[in-house]
C-alpha cells in the first residue's frame, strides 16, 4: 500500500513537472508570439511611413507636373497673345497707310490664309494615306489568314492521291462482284437449285482472295506509314533545333543593343523568322500527332481486322453477304472523304483566289488614289512658289522706292532733334541706315533667299512618303510626327519676317509723311516712337525665335 502511494506520489509529481513543463513552453512560445508581433507592428509601422513618402512623393510629382502644364499653358497664352499682338500691330500699320500697302497687304493675306489651308490640306493628307495604309494592311493580313487557313486545313485533311482513290474504286467493283455473286446464291437457294453451293464456294474463294490482298496491301501501307512516322519524327528535331538556333541567334543579336537587364527587344524580321519556324515546327508535330493518333491505329485495326475474318475460315452464305456489304460501307468512307475535303479545299482556293484578285484591284486603286494626293501635294508647291514670286515683287517695289531713303534719314534727324530723350531707339536705327544705305536692300534680298531655302525645305518634308530614296536618305531619323511639327515653325519665321519687312515699310513711309508735315503735334511723333521701338523689340523677338 505504502508502495502504491509513493508510485502515485511520483506519478503525481511527474505530471506537475510535466505541465510546470508544458507552462514554460507555453510562456515561452507567447514571448515569441508577442516578439513577432511587435515585429510585425514595427514592419507595419515602417512600411505605413514608406507608403507616405510615396504618397507624398506622388503629391509633389503631381503638383509638380501640374505646374509644368500650367507653365506650357502659360507659355501658349504668351505666345497666343504674341500672334495677336502682331496681327493687330499689322493692322494697325495697314490703317496707317492702306491705299499705297494694299497689294502687300494682300500678298500677306494671302500667304496667312495659304498657310491655314496648307495646314488643313497636309492633315487631310496625312488621315487620308494613313487609311490607305490600314487599308493596305488589312487586306494583306486578309489574304495572310485565308492562305495560312488553306494551308492549316491540307496539313489537317491530309487527302487521299488519285492511286488510292483508284484503288478504293477497283476494291468496291470487286465487292460489287463478289455481292452479286452471293446474292445469286441466295437467290438460287431459295428457288432450292444445287448450283447455288457452287455459286456460294466461288463467291467465298473470291472473298478470301481479296482479303489476303488487301491484307498485303495493308502490311505495304503500315510499312510506308512507319517510315513516314521515323522521317516525321526526324523532321519534327530538325525543326526543333532550327528554333533554337533562331532564337539563340536573335538573342545574341538583342544583348548587343542592350546595356542593362531591362526586357530584350527584337526586330521585326527577327521575330518574322522565329513565328516563321515555330509554324513550320507545330506543322511537322500536328502531322505526326495525326499518323500516330488516327491513321496508323486504323491502319492496324483494319489489317486486325482482315486476319480475324481469314483466321475464322468461310461462312455462311447471310454472314459472307453482310461482311461484303459492310466491306462496301468502308469502302466508299475514304472515298466520300476525299470528295467532301477537295470540295472546301476548292472553295477555300477560291475564296483566297477572289481575295487575292480584290486585294489587286484595291492595290492598283490605292496607288491611283496616292497619285491623287500627289498631285494635291504638288498643288500646295506650286502655290507656295507662286507667293514666293508675289514676295519677290514687293521686293522690287521696295528696291525701287529706296531712293527714298536719305529724305527719310533727314526726316529722322530732325526728330531725333526735337525728342532726343524719347526716341533714342529711333535714332539708333536711322544713323545706322545712314553708314550703310545699302544694308536694307541687300538684308530684304538676303531674308528673300533664305525664305526661298525654307520653303523648299518645306516642300522636302512634305514628300518624304512618296517612296523615293532621295528623301528617306535626308531624313532618316524624322518621324512623321516631326515632319509635320516643323512645318508650323518654318511658316511662323516667315509670318515674322513679312511683317518686319512691312513694319520697316511702314516707318520709312511715316518718317516721309513727317517730312512733309514738319509741325506735327508731339503725341503723333510719339506714336511714332512707340511704334518703331514696338517694331524694333518684334524683330528682336522673331530673330530669337527663328
Amino acid at each position: 500500500m505504502e508502495e502504491k502511494q509513493k508510485s502515485d506520489k511520483a506519478e503525481l509529481e511527474r505530471m506537475q513537472q510535466e505541465v510546470e513543463t508544458r507552462r514554460k513552453e507555453t510562456e515561452l512560445v507567447q514571448r515569441q508570439i508577442r516578439k513577432q508581433e511587435e515585429s510585425l507592428k514595427r514592419r507595419s509601422f515602417h512600411i505605413e511611413n514608406k507608403l507616405k513618402d510615396l504618397l507624398a512623393e506622388k503629391e509633389r510629382f503631381e503638383e509638380e507636373r501640374l505646374r509644368e502644364q500650367q507653365g506650357l499653358e502659360h507659355q501658349r497664352r504668351q505666345e497666343e497673345e504674341s500672334l495677336s499682338r502682331i496681327r493687330e500691330e499689322l493692322r494697325r500699320l495697314q490703317e496707317l497707310n492702306s491705299h499705297e500697302q494694299a497689294e502687300k497687304v494682300q500678298v500677306f493675306q494671302g500667304l496667312d490664309q495659304l498657310h491655314r489651308e496648307q495646314d488643313v490640306q497636309s492633315a487631310k493628307l496625312q488621315l487620308e494615306k494613313r487609311r490607305l495604309e490600314e487599308q493596305e494592311k488589312e487586306q494583306v493580313l486578309l489574304v495572310a489568314h485565308l492562305e495560312e487557313q488553306l494551308r492549316e486545313w491540307q496539313e489537317a485533311v491530309p487527302l487521299l492521291c488519285p492511286g488510292e482513290v483508284q484503288q478504293s474504286q477497283e476494291e468496291k467493283g470487286e465487292l460489287e462482284g463478289i455481292q452479286e455473286v452471293l446474292l445469286r446464291a441466295k437467290e438460287a437457294g431459295a428457288r432450292g437449285n444445287h448450283t447455288c453451293e457452287d455459286e456460294l464456294g466461288r463467291a467465298q474463294l473470291y472473298s478470301s482472295e481479296f482479303k489476303r490482298r488487301q491484307l498485303v496491301k495493308l502490311a505495304n501501307l503500315e510499312k510506308d506509314l512507319v517510315q513516314q512516322k521515323d522521317l516525321l519524327r526526324k523532321e519534327v528535331q530538325e525543326e526543333q533545333e532550327a528554333l533554337e538556333r533562331v532564337r539563340f541567334k536573335a538573342h545574341e543579336e538583342a544583348s548587343l543593343l542592350v546595356t542593362d537587364n531591362s526586357s530584350i527587344p527584337y526586330r521585326p524580321e527577327v521575330l518574322e523568322k522565329i513565328k516563321t519556324a515555330q509554324s513550320r515546327l507545330q506543322s511537322k508535330e500536328r502531322q505526326l500527332w495525326d499518323l500516330l493518333q488516327n491513321h496508323l491505329p486504323a491502319l492496324l485495326e483494319e489489317k486486325q481486322r482482315a486476319l480475324d475474318i481469314l483466321d475464322r475460315g468461310t461462312l455462311g452464305l447471310d454472314n459472307t453477304l453482310y461482311q461484303v456489304e459492310r466491306e462496301l460501307e468502308k469502302n466508299e468512307e475514304p472515298v466520300a472523304e476525299y470528295q467532301a475535303n477537295a470540295s472546301q479545299l476548292q472553295q477555300l482556293h477560291t475564296a483566297f483566289q477572289f481575295t487575292a484578285n480584290v486585294a489587286r484591284q484595291e492595290e492598283n486603286m490605292r496607288e491611283k488614289e496616292k497619285e491623287i494626293l500627289e498631285s494635291q501635294e504638288n498643288q500646295q508647291r506650286e502655290a507656295l512658289e507662286q507667293a514666293v514670286a508675289n514676295l519677290e515683287q514687293r521686293h522690287s517695289a521696295l528696291q525701287r522706292c529706296s531712293s527714298l531713303d536719305l529724305e527719310v534719314q533727314e526726316q529722322g534727324h530732325k526728330l531725333s532733334s526735337l525728342h532726343s530723350t524719347k526716341h533714342s531707339g529711333l535714332q539708333a536705327s536711322l544713323e545706322a541706315k545712314q553708314e550703310d544705305p545699302e544694308k536694307g536692300p541687300a538684308r530684304l534680298e538676303h531674308e528673300l533667299h533664305q525664305l526661298k531655302q525654307k520653303i523648299c525645305e518645306v516642300d522636302g518634308v512634305q514628300r518624304p512618303h512618296h517612296g523615293t530614296s532621295e528623301g528617306k536618305a535626308s531624313l532618316p531619323s524624322l518621324p512623321p510626327s516631326a515632319e509635320n511639327s516643323h512645318l508650323a515653325p518654318l511658316m511662323d519665321a516667315r509670318i515674322s519676317a513679312y511683317i518686319e519687312e512691312e513694319v520697316q515699310r511702314r516707318l520709312h513711309d511715316l518718317h516721309r509723311a513727317i517730312g512733309d508735315a514738319s509741325h506735327a503735334p508731339a503725341d503723333v511723333m510719339k506714336s511714332n516712337e512707340e511704334l518703331h521701338n514696338g517694331a524694333t523689340q518684334r524683330k528682336l523677338k522673331y530673330e530669337v525665335s527663328s
